[in-house]
């Protein structure tokens, strides 16, 4: 069995290229659906952060030899653009994720109405037309504005510049998703809607400020979490929590309440302590018509180990820092967490060439405790179809068979035993051919911190 050459890539802090828009400027922007097949047992988040850690170094390689200009990660559809600087490459992670030119043809490919499109919570009035926007996405949901309407959006900023507009058709529910064409939506923007008959009528025009709306602050053992949103608003925020055992299922809480006049909201979820990698979402009912939301995910580092990169997760906008201990050596790095609350490190050593993470190395992020690398393996018998290898003891964990071919993902939960080792049987799920490429992936998540190891190999012919 012989396993593909990972890429490994140079220090790179995930916001400042997270959060720049794709604009054209003199390129072509092409566009990415990372997760066309979502599973509805896990938050969308969870999924394209996932995804984008196996994206990064292959659009990071890209970049660094001048193909990229920059991208955009929309986690609310799970939705990536790409602004490149000559012609669009046919697709992404070796002929996996195609890359479209027509952003409505990648939109015609989300599944209708993605986790997190909606927003947590949301009571939508039955007629009323309903504009979901999610804070540094570009993507919005609609709902209600009529059967096969064209619905209309334009952005501008607060001195009423323009900076983007997106259009799309609804489907037969008056429901579907407008992506604008070169930024996310920001604080302070004015946001027009239109909504317009099959026969291009206007039905209506609606307007409002894009809000500020944010986590500040999260108290793990007392299950609190507390931020800012527009004073007096009611509001819903829900909790989602990823389970450490056979079935590594997701369970999650939804609250509800009124902003202070102050403009500050906080919430306790009562007795059960939050995890590191628990998701949030909160979304606040502006108007009839606007909702927004926005997520944070609570401390955690998240290691891809075959790419040789970590991810540490903190409040977003704050000030962050990564260190990794490699071979006795300490690499740090430091600057803000991004609008999503992630900053990455990715390692070089002395003389420009990239550090391959290994087991044994040390990790430490901003207000975590240091946390050491496991061992993680994986190899198949084509005979039986059974997956085995080697992770932590007495650990449940899943395990990810992607078939290359159709880059349809079968999982599976195995539990490591006494000796570190344990093994899956993939019968019931695929036939696993000797002649086909196969990318397995071991997906560790720490019961106690929720730090999260990404293993990753390939396997072919």
């Amino acid at each position: 069995m012989m396993k593909l050459t990972r890429i490994m890539l140079i220090v790179v802090f995930l916001f400042a290229l997270i959060s720049t828009p794709a604009q054209a400027q003199g390129g072509r922007v092409g566009w990415v659906v990372l997760v066309p097949q979502p599973d509805p047992n896990q938050p969308l988040e969870y999924q394209v952060r996932l995804m984008l850690g196996q994206v990064l170094p292959e659009l990071l390689s890209a970049k660094k030899a001048g193909i990229v200009a920059r991208y955009q990660v929309d986690y609310f559809v799970g939705l990536l653009s790409i602004e490149y600087t000559g012609s669009l490459p046919e697709s992404l992670l070796r002929g996996r994720l195609p890359v479209y030119a027509d952003q409505h043809e990648a939109i015609a490919r989300l599944q209708p109405v993605q986790p997190g499109v909606q927003g947590s919570g949301d009571v939508i009035a039955a007629g009323t037309p309903h504009f979901t926007f999610g804070l540094y996405s570009q993507c919005v949901g609609v709902f209600n504005a009529g059967a096969n309407s064209r619905v209309l959006i334009y952005v501008k900023d607060s001195i009423g510049n323009s900076v983007g507009v997106g259009e799309n058709k609804m489907d037969a529910s008056g429901g579907g998703v407008v992506c604008l064409n070169s930024t996310y939506v920001v604080p302070g923007n004015k946001i027009t809607a239109k909504v317009y008959t099959p026969a291009n009528l206007l039905l209506g025009t609606y307007t409002a400020t894009t809000p500020t709306l944010t986590f500040t602050a999260i108290n793990k053992a007392n299950s609190v979490v507390s931020g800012k949103a527009p004073a007096s608003k009611a509001y819903s925020i829900k909790w989602s929590h990823k389970a450490q055992d056979a079935l590594g299922g997701y369970s999650s809480q939804t609250l509800t309440g009124t902003v202070s006049g102050a403009g500050d909201w906080s919430k306790d979820f009562g007795a059960s302590p939050f995890v590191g990698g628990d998701e949030f979402e909160i979304t606040v009912t502006l108007s009839a018509n606007f909702y927004f939301h926005t997520r944070f995910v609570a401390p955690v580092i998240y290691c891809f180990l075959s790419y040789g990169q970590c991810t540490v997760f903190g409040i977003p906008r704050q000030a962050a820092s990564l260190s990794i201990t490699h071979a006795g050596v300490t690499h740090t790095a430091a600057g803000k967490f991004g609008n999503d609350g992630s900053f990455t490190n990715n390692l070089l050593d002395a003389l420009g060439n990239p550090i391959v993470l290994a087991s044994g190395d040390i990790v430490t992020g901003t207000g975590l405790p240091a946390w050491t690398l496991p061992t993680l393996s994986a190899a198949i018998n084509y005979t039986t179809d059974v997956v085995s290898g080697s992770a932590p003891a007495n650990r449940w964990f899943d395990v990810q068979v992607s078939a290359l071919q159709t880059w349809v993902h079968y999982v599976g939960r195995p539990q490591s035993n006494a000796q570190s080792l344990y093994s899956y049987d993939f019968t019931s799920k695929l036939d696993l051919q000797p002649l086909s490429v196969y990318e397995i992936a071991v997906i560790l998540t720490s019961p106690l911190t929720g730090n999260m190891t990404y293993w990753a190999d390939d396997f072919y012919p």
